[in-house]
């Protein structure tokens, strides 16, 4: 665990987050975001998750049903 803690290996994928979250202009966390297209702020009931992963599962099974339809 010292090891990932005082190395760099994932330094590469942090920097990246840290600069999609300036790009965002997150100013608070936690901070989640989910599909790249909807985010939740803060701390909230397990309700607002829920209703956010609904959303994103429904969306996916109807791009999925478009492609294979098509």
């Amino acid at each position: 665990m010292g090891e990932l803690l005082s190395g760099n290996r994932y330094g590469d994928g942090v920097r990246a987050d840290e600069a999609l979250a300036r790009q965002m202009k997150v100013t608070s966390v936690p901070f989640f975001i989910f599909d790249n297209k909807y985010a939740v702020s803060g701390a909230q009931p397990v309700d607002v998750f829920s209703d956010v992963l609904m959303k994103v599962e429904q969306e996916a099974q109807r791009l999925s049903r478009l492609r294979d339809d098509s």
